[in-house]
């Protein structure tokens, strides 16, 4: 068994705080927090985790190939539909939106103007605020990506029952909610 990088690191202060508590990956499985129990080695398959994740790579990677016809990629398509077609939004909510840190969303943001697609204007309330608008260009885009998503939307509608649907999405809320709320010892 190998050690991840997550427990090398952090190893030491568990040990300190009278815990011995370890993240250990083989190719087998994981044992959770290094408690050696056989009831407690889960395989990747086994875990919630996993399947958000290999669900989100499909989808983002199928986004991505029907994005690359338009010109564009799936963050960016993501970013411009969260973009208010008229009022603009602001920076600040991009970045809750998209999970970024500020230096990769000036980054993005910088390509995207580059590109044609938005422009930046300090907030006319808040001299401290910037808001992004599309552009003309930004809007056809954002029409697009809009259009690609209730295709996709509507298949997976199709392939679910209502019921389905609904488990789902409340499922994926409640997940959603216990994750926030989540605290380590």
């Amino acid at each position: 068994m190998r050690k991840s990088v997550y427990e090398s690191k952090n190893q030491s202060k568990r040990k300190k705080k009278g815990k011995n508590l370890l993240c250990l990956h083989n190719k087998y499985g994981l044992v959770i927090f290094g408690i050696q129990s056989p009831n407690l080695i889960m395989k990747p398959q086994e875990t919630i985790d996993y399947h958000l994740k290999v669900t989100w790579q499909a989808i983002a990677n199928k986004y991505n190939q029907i994005a690359a016809g338009f010109g564009i990629t799936q963050s960016v398509g993501y970013l411009l539909i969260n973009i208010h077609e008229s009022e603009g939004t602001t920076v600040s909510e991009v970045a809750s939106l998209l999970g970024l840190k500020s230096t990769s969303l000036s980054r993005m943001l910088n390509n995207l103007e580059k590109d044609g697609l938005i422009f930046r204007q300090i907030h006319q309330n808040d001299k401290r605020s910037v808001k992004v608008y599309l552009t003309e260009k930004g809007k056809e885009k954002r029409h697009l990506a809009r259009v690609v998503v209730r295709k996709f939307n509507d298949y997976l509608d199709s392939h679910l029952s209502e019921k389905e649907r609904e488990i789902l999405i409340n499922s994926l809320i409640k997940i959603n909610t216990l994750t926030t709320e989540y605290e380590t010892d």
